[in-house]
Parts: structure tokens; sequence; C-alpha cells
């Protein structure tokens, strides 16, 4: 997925953007992959710091991914490109008519 792309799905569904990342926060050591999620991310932070993310840099968590498909569902990928030790996944979840989100499963993963 281009950047300019990226950062227009995440501005225009920044609440549910916002809900999926506080979820793979509070869950990243439960989640597929969760351990290459930045411990520090917080997502209460302005919201021009959280596209940042989308760049990509070695050996830093780096958003790959943000769709949403369906009015009920948004597509999340992230990944750490780094040699031996990276590592990555896709994750689908359901969002509800709050703009709240569930977690449903792992699309795919990414190892490098």
């Amino acid at each position: 997925m281009a950047v300019d792309e990226l950062c227009a799905n995440i501005t225009g569904n920044e609440v549910v953007f916002r809900n999926i990342l506080r979820d793979i926060v509070e869950h990243r050591h439960e989640r597929t992959m969760g351990i290459h999620v930045e411990p520090t991310l917080d997502p209460k932070a302005p919201l021009e710091r959280l596209l940042a993310y989308t760049e990509r840099r070695y050996g830093k968590f780096t958003i790959t991914r943000f769709e949403r498909p369906e009015p009920t569902t948004a597509l999340f990928g992230f990944h750490n490109l780094a040699c031996m030790s990276g590592g990555g996944a896709d994750y689908i979840y359901r969002v509800n008519p709050d703009n709240s989100v569930v977690f449903q499963k792992v699309d795919s993963i990414i190892r490098s």
C-alpha cells in the first residue's frame, strides 16, 4: 500500500485507527508477532506523530496497512524489518457501530 493512500485511510478513519492502536498496545504480548509492536506507542499522540510510523524504517515498528474494506471491518498491518530479528503481521478487526474494535484474527505474518 502506498504511503499516501495509507495516510489518507488513517486520516479518514482516525477513531477506528486509534482504537486499533490501543488494542495492539494493550495486547502486544498475546498477539502473534505482537513483540514487534513499539512498546512506547501512544494511541493518544497527535495524529502527525502517529502518521510518522508509516515511514519505512529499518529496525523500527512501521505501520504498513490500514484499510476499511467494509463498514464493519478494518485491516491493520505492521512490520519491523530487520535482518534475522524482524517480523510483523496483518490483523483483521470487526468495527462496531460506535467505532470500537474487536480483534478477529491474524490475516498473515511476516518474518525476516
